[in-house]
C-alpha cells in the first residue's frame, strides 16, 4: 500500500502537467492566429487651423474597417481603411464670436484615410483599457462648400480657393479605449496633420485680423476627435 502511494502521486503530476500543458497550447494556438477583423462606426468634431477660428463645430461620419495583429497578449498593430468627414464651421466676419455673426460658412471635406497605430493594452482582462499612438495617410476624394458670396463680404473665398486644396494629408493620431467583452470596444481618439492642405503664397501681412470682413487665410490645417464604437467579428 504505502508503494502505491508515491505511484499515485507521481500519475497526478504527470496529469496535471499534461492538463497544463494542454491549456498552453491552446492559449499559444489561439494567440498564434493573431488577427482580427474590426468594423468601426462613430463621429468626428472637427476644425480647421489656420483660419483663425476656434471649436470643433464640424460634425462628420467616421466609419470603415481595420486588422488588428496581436503581436503579444498587451501589444497588438491596428491597420485601417476608413472615410472620415472633416472641416469647418465659421462666421463670414470677425473671428471673435458675436451673435452678430452667425457660423453661416460650412466647409466639409471628405476623406479616404488608412490609420496605423500601436496598441498597448493596460492589463490582460478581458475587459481591459488600451492607450492607441500612430498616424494617419488621408486622401481628400471631395469637398462640399457653403458661403455667402463676396460681393457683400470681402476676404479669402473657399470656393475660389478650393480647387488648390492638397489632396494628401499626413497625420499624428493618438488615442484611448476601452475593450468590453470579446467584441466591443470604444474608442477616443485626437488626430492632427502634420501638413496643411493649403497654403496662401499672397497673404498680405496683417489682413487676416481687419475686423468686420472675413479673414484673409494664410494656411489651413484638418484637426478632430472622434468617438468610435468598434466591433471584432
Amino acid at each position: 500500500m504505502r508503494s502505491t502511494i508515491p505511484l499515485l502521486i507521481i500519475a497526478l503530476l504527470i496529469v496535471t502537467d499534461l492538463s497544463g500543458q494542454s491549456r498552453s497550447r491552446k492559449r499559444r494556438v489561439k494567440f498564434k492566429k493573431g488577427f482580427e477583423l474590426q468594423a468601426m462606426a462613430g463621429v468626428n468634431l472637427s476644425q480647421i487651423d489656420g483660419d483663425l477660428f476656434q471649436g470643433f463645430d464640424q460634425t462628420g461620419l467616421n466609419a470603415g474597417v481595420q486588422v488588428n495583429a496581436l503581436l503579444a497578449p498587451s501589444i497588438g498593430v491596428n491597420v485601417g481603411m476608413m472615410f472620415s468627414q472633416k472641416g469647418s464651421r465659421t462666421q463670414h466676419l470677425s473671428p471673435n464670436p458675436s451673435p452678430r455673426y452667425p457660423k453661416d460658412r460650412n466647409l466639409r471635406l471628405n476623406y479616404v484615410e488608412i490609420p496605423v497605430t500601436l496598441k498597448l493594452a493596460l492589463s490582460r482582462k478581458q475587459t481591459r483599457s488600451f492607450f492607441e499612438v500612430g498616424g494617419t495617410v488621408s486622401r481628400l476624394f471631395s469637398n462640399n462648400i457653403e458661403e455667402r458670396e463676396l460681393r457683400f463680404v470681402e476676404g479669402t473665398s473657399l470656393v475660389e480657393i478650393s480647387p488648390e486644396f492638397e489632396s494628401t494629408d499626413i497625420n499624428a493620431l493618438a488615442g484611448f479605449g476601452y475593450d468590453i467583452g470579446e467584441h466591443i470596444s470604444l474608442i477616443f481618439r485626437y488626430q492632427l496633420a502634420l501638413t496643411s492642405f493649403y497654403e496662401n503664397p499672397d497673404l498680405e501681412p496683417g489682413r487676416q485680423f481687419i475686423v468686420d470682413r472675413t479673414p484673409d487665410i494664410e494656411f489651413m490645417r484638418n484637426y478632430n476627435i472622434s468617438f468610435l464604437i468598434g466591433y471584432r467579428i
